[in-house]
C-alpha cells in the first residue's frame, strides 16, 4: 500500500472477500482450499478463489480423510485483519452475505436444479464409491441398532434436509439419483438456516456412519460430547434461529484447534 489510508481500504476489501468467499464457498460446497486455491489481488487486497473440482461436499463426502472445516479460516487467512479480532471484523460482513444469497434463493435453487437433469460424471462415480461402501456400513448400523444403541446422527436424518422436496432427475435411478438429490439438497438446506455441523455431519454419513470413529467424528464437530450444550454449534439445533446464529456456527466450526488438526495435513491447516 502506497499510504495509511490504501492500507486500510486494502484490508478492508480483503476482509470483506474473505467473508463473501468463504459464505458463498460453503453453500456451494467448494472444498480444497489449501494455499494454492486462494489468491490475493496486491492491487486492492481481494481474494481470489481457483479451482472448483471439489464442490457440492464432495471434499467432505468422499475424501479419505474429510474436510470438516466449511471454508478457510486459518491463522494465515486472519491474520491480516490484526489488531482487529478477526472474527468479529467477518461476522457482519459474513451475515450480510448470507442474507443476499437468501434473497436471491430462488435463482441459485434453479441453477443448482440444473445438476439434477445433467449431474457431473464425477457424482456418478461418487455414488459407485458410496454404494460399495453402504452395504458395510448398514450392516454395522443394524447391529448398532439391535444391541439398543442407536446412532448419534443418523443418515435417515437426512430426511429433514429436503430430500424429498427435489424432483428426481429423469433418466437416473438408484444410487447415482440420491447422490445427486442429496448434494442438490444440502446446498438448499444451508440457505434455510441449516446448522453446518448438522449439513457436515450429514455428507460424512453415507461414508463414515457405523465406523468406529464416528461417534469421535460427532463431537469433534459439535464441539464437545453429547449432551454438552456450551459450545453455540450444540446448541443451535438442526435449524439455526437466525443467519446471525448460523453463521456463529460456521465460524466456531472453522476456527475449532481440533478440527483443523484433524485435517489432511497437505491442506496445511497450521498456516
Amino acid at each position: 500500500a502506497g499510504s495509511p489510508d490504501a492500507f486500510l481500504a486494502m484490508r478492508r476489501r480483503y476482509a470483506a472477500t474473505l467473508a463473501a468467499s468463504s459464505v458463498c464457498g460453503w453453500v456451494a460446497g467448494v472444498g480444497d482450499r489449501h494455499l494454492q486455491n486462494v489468491l490475493v489481488d496486491l492491487r486492492d487486497g481481494s481474494l481470489v478463489h481457483i479451482d472448483f473440482g471439489y464442490a457440492f461436499g464432495t471434499a467432505t463426502a468422499i475424501l479419505p480423510i474429510p474436510e470438516l472445516t466449511p471454508f478457510r479460516a486459518t491463522p494465515a487467512m486472519l491474520g491480516p485483519l490484526a489488531p482487529h479480532d478477526a472474527i468479529a471484523t467477518l461476522r457482519g460482513d459474513m451475515a450480510k452475505a448470507m442474507h443476499a444469497l437468501r434473497r436471491g434463493s430462488a435463482l441459485l435453487r434453479g441453477v443448482m436444479d440444473v445438476f439434477l437433469r445433467e449431474p457431473l460424471i464425477d457424482w456418478q462415480r461418487e455414488a459407485r464409491l458410496q454404494s460399495m461402501k453402504s452395504g458395510r456400513a448398514a450392516a454395522k448400523t443394524e447391529a448398532s441398532s439391535a444391541d439398543g444403541g442407536g446412532s448419534s446422527s443418523s443418515a435417515a436424518d437426512l430426511g429433514n434436509l429436503g430430500v424429498q422436496n427435489v424432483a428426481r432427475a429423469a433418466g437416473l435411478s438408484g444410487d447415482e439419483a440420491r447422490v445427486v438429490e442429496l448434494k442438490v439438497a444440502h446446498a438448499h438446506h444451508k440457505l434455510e438456516l441449516g446448522n453446518p455441523c448438522h449439513v457436515t455431519l450429514a455428507q460424512c454419513a453415507p461414508k463414515h456412519e457405523g465406523q468406529a470413529h464416528w461417534a469421535g467424528m460427532r463431537d469433534l464437530v459439535f464441539g464437545g460430547t453429547a449432551g454438552d450444550t456450551r459450545d453455540v454449534r450444540a446448541r443451535a439445533g438442526a435449524i439455526c434461529a437466525s443467519v446471525e446464529e448460523q453463521v456463529e456456527c460456521l465460524l466456531a466450526l472453522a476456527t475449532d484447534p481440533g478440527v483443523l488438526a484433524s485435517g489432511w495435513s497437505g491442506w496445511r491447516p497450521w498456516l
